[in-house]
């Protein structure tokens, strides 16, 4: 697979890789340059990008894995690589569905291309070892950042011996290189927070909290009357304004933006800081509590969000 000559990669639609240019597409696509559902279009995520990279990136939908299939299948020869969120936060807060990502294990084996899982933000939230532990699915190659080193501009690329070792400074075909590579300060931080993360308990707390907002505010919405939900995991969590189950990016895409908004500006006018931006669509954002949130702040949330549902429901 290593010496094989392919120069594609296959990636989510609504997924968001980084600013690489043949990562940079289908980020937040428009449904009417999308295409079919089980065969996305692939979208160029930003004008300043190469017009190839849409042309050269192959993109799938989230949670359907036989549109993988076909897809992977049809495009085996030319694509060197999947890379995929194992828990999409770009569209919000949507989890993979059971046996998804094994799933996509077991199909990119087969089709002879590379998983990459890019755990950025599931990195040490979901577990010690990451979503890959959680979920029980060893791809090839991860990418690891932000709570590796508890803020502290440092990540990490790591994988399977006979894939990484293409990078090899005598061996390999890959230069890697940089002038940052093993800032002595970043990597005495990363060192630290590793130790403090690796016992479980940090992301005991973040599941519990997650799941303590989850079915609060799950069940203050159907108290109030509104269709609501909140969806999330590893003390990340997001808020979709449908009736309709969020499984991937065109059903996250279509909960409803302006009762979003008003329950976004109502929360703020409670003291929760809800994100409201205008690079990308805010609905789709997600949003998260750290170890640092306790019991209080938590129900502080619940009861700021009841009352901010009651305001979407009377705005109608």
């Amino acid at each position: 697979m290593v010496g094989s000559c392919k120069n594609r990669i296959i990636k989510i639609e609504g997924g968001y890789d980084g600013w690489y240019d043949f990562t940079l597409v289908s980020v937040h696509p428009k449904s009417e340059e999308s295409g079919p559902a089980d065969a996305p279009v692939a979208v160029s995520g930003s004008r300043g990008i190469s017009t190839a990279a849409a042309k050269e990136t192959i993109v799938i939908p989230y949670n359907n894995l036989d549109a993988a299939e076909t897809i992977v299948k049809k495009f085996s020869k030319e694509a060197a690589a999947l890379i995929v969120e194992p828990v999409a936060f770009n569209m919000g807060c949507v989890l993979p569905k059971e046996d998804y990502l094994k799933g996509l294990r077991e199909i990119t084996e087969r089709q002879d291309v590379l998983l990459i899982f890019d755990e950025v933000i599931t990195g040490f939230r979901m577990a010690p070892g990451g979503a890959q532990s959680y979920y029980k699915v060893t791809p090839d190659i991860s990418v690891f950042g932000k709570a590796i080193a508890n803020g502290f501009p440092v990540s990490a690329v790591v994988g399977k011996k006979e894939v990484m070792e293409i990078t090899d400074p005598k061996k390999g075909k890959v230069p890697f290189m940089g002038t940052y590579n093993a800032s002595q300060t970043s990597l005495a931080a990363c060192d630290a927070s590793l130790r403090q993360l690796a016992d479980g308990k940090v992301q005991n707390h973040l599941h519990r909290a997650s799941e303590t907002l989850v079915k609060g505010f799950n069940e203050a919405a159907g108290t109030v009357g509104v269709a609501a939900r909140m969806q999330g995991i590893g003390g990340k969590f997001q808020v979709y304004f449908t009736n309709h189950e969020v499984s991937d990016y065109r059903t996250a895409a279509l909960s409803d933006e302006k009762k979003y908004a008003v329950f976004q500006k109502a929360m703020m006018n409670r003291g929760i800081y809800f994100y409201h931006g205008t690079s990308f669509p805010t609905h789709l954002f997600h949003h998260g509590v750290s170890y640092a949130h306790s019991d209080e702040d938590l129900n502080a949330v619940l009861k700021a969000g009841e009352e901010s549902l009651k305001e979407v429901k009377r705005s109608g």
